[in-house]
């Protein structure tokens, strides 16, 4: 009796042996999977974290452009502006030296003509009278004399300045 009670106690021996194995392996393999989750979480998360950050600099790219392409724009239409400021500014030079030289070649002219000349007065109309005559004279004994007078009137309204020029 004596044996089989040390046979069953071997046998609980080994069977809370192999229960204390199964339930260290079984902590073993929890280990085990929750290391492998924790590893795959972190993976994961830098993952995310690597496309945020080249999320970010792609758009910090695309703003970096935008805003070179904007100062671009603003530059170019600064220098049209610009030469369109140059061009006017030469065409109201040009316009403003035609100016000077025809008050020159005006002042030069004035040297030249006599003072008397250059006081623009109107003239009083001119007329021009045509005096036409006819006489007939008939050999009978009456004798008829036809007078014909023709009175023409122009007008010359021009200035001895406008007349010289």
């Amino acid at each position: 009796m004596m044996m089989e009670i040390v046979a069953i106690v071997m046998v609980l021996v080994v069977v809370v042996m192999m229960m204390i194995m199964m339930m260290i392996i079984k902590i073993i393999i929890i280990i085990f999977i929750i290391t492998i989750i924790i590893i795959i979480i972190i993976i994961i998360v830098i993952i995310i974290i690597i496309i945020i950050i080249i999320i970010i600099i792609i758009i910090i790219i695309i703003i970096i452009i935008i805003i070179i392409i904007i100062i671009i724009i603003i530059i170019t239409i600064a220098i049209i502006i610009i030469i369109i400021i140059i061009e006017i500014l030469l065409l109201l030079l040009l316009l403003l030296l035609l100016l000077l030289l025809q008050l020159l070649l005006l002042k030069q002219l004035l040297f030249l003509l006599p003072l008397n000349l250059l006081i623009i007065v109107p003239q009083p109309p001119t007329t021009i009278t045509t005096t036409t005559t006819t006489t007939s004279t008939t050999t009978t004994t009456t004798t008829t004399t036809t007078t014909t007078t023709t009175t023409t009137t122009t007008t010359n309204r021009t200035t001895k300045f406008a007349r010289l020029i």
